[in-house]
């Protein structure tokens, strides 16, 4: 099935790429949010498991991917002006389900406390609002790199840290992605950088409570970046959350290999949609109380 590619202006301003795979029109739709400088391509293989049984919604940032080239250069864009378009395409296209990754979960988090009318449920995956040594030091390092211009050793960090579980073949293909694609995006992911850097963890919070749908939060057992215990603290401010741990995955979940990618997928489809069991007992019931860069994925068989 290939998608209805179009590119929609969002107030003016921002021209959005996007990718629409249509099932039918009486079903229901979710909407993938990419983690930083991540492209509709890094949805892939998520596309696959999720496309018989809903229509799927994928879209570009403005600096990067298909939508980079219908957007002049100018002024960086900021968390808000991301919540804004997330916000704009969700009532757009009705959106019933929202899934994000890695730092995508900022915006979409903020996105789902103003209450968008259609949303039931969201997953969001590989993120905590926990700043922790490993990913602070991660940050640091790419944002010297891109300081120094020195791309290569930028990318190379990626595949070192937040993707050291990914496949050689994935490894490959997202080193020539990244040298390819940050070239004059330096600005921009400095600028991304120094937001999370910046976040009001209790401004943040704050409005995290106002989210009143489920929301699971999925995260990769081996993940030192956006750890499972970290992620764990949302709970104390939305009320519906639920906690997934994956066994033996990393930051990039599914991305990893082909049994880690059944083990999400089964998952995903049986909290979002009821209708499989899970292939493991991964969900975890939260107690009482309770960034990537970019990745694209070489598609690898089922």
């Amino acid at each position: 099935m290939k998608p209805e590619a179009s590119v929609l202006n969002v107030f003016g301003k921002h021209n959005i790429y996007v990718e629409h795979y249509k099932k039918d029109e009486a079903a229901k739709t979710v909407i993938l949010v990419n983690g930083a400088f991540a492209t509709t391509s890094s949805f892939s293989q998520t596309v696959r498991y999720l496309r018989d049984k809903v229509n799927v919604v994928l879209f570009d940032l403005p600096y990067a991917g298909r939508s980079k080239e219908h957007n002049s250069g100018g002024a960086v864009l900021s968390k808000e002006d991301e919540v804004e378009i997330l916000l704009a395409l969700i009532d757009r296209f009705q959106v019933n389900y929202l899934m994000s990754v890695s730092w995508g979960g900022v915006s979409s988090l903020l996105s789902l406390a103003r209450r968008p009318p259609s949303i039931e449920k969201a997953i969001i995956a590989s993120f905590s609002p926990v700043i922790n040594r490993a990913m602070h030091d991660y940050m640091s390092g790419a944002r010297h790199f891109l300081m120094t211009g020195d791309l290569t050793s930028a990318s190379q960090l990626l595949n070192n840290t937040v993707g050291r579980y990914l496949s050689g073949l994935v490894k490959a293909h997202n080193l020539q992605y990244l040298l390819s694609s940050v070239g004059g995006n330096e600005e921009q992911i400095i600028f991304h950088i120094d937001q999370i850097f910046d976040l009001d963890k209790k401004q943040y919070m704050n409005q995290f409570s106002s989210i009143d749908v489920p929301v699971l939060f999925l995260n990769g057992q081996l993940d030192e970046y956006t750890t499972p215990q970290d992620a764990r603290s949302l709970a104390q401010h939305i009320p519906l959350s639920e906690f997934a741990v994956v066994e033996d995955a990393g930051h990039f979940l599914d991305l990893e290999s082909r049994q880690l990618w059944r083990t999400v997928s089964g998952i995903v489809r049986n909290w979002m949609f009821g209708d499989e069991p899970q292939p493991e007992p991964h969900i975890v019931v939260p107690p009482s109380f309770a960034m990537p860069l970019g990745l694209e994925f070489a598609e690898a068989g089922d």
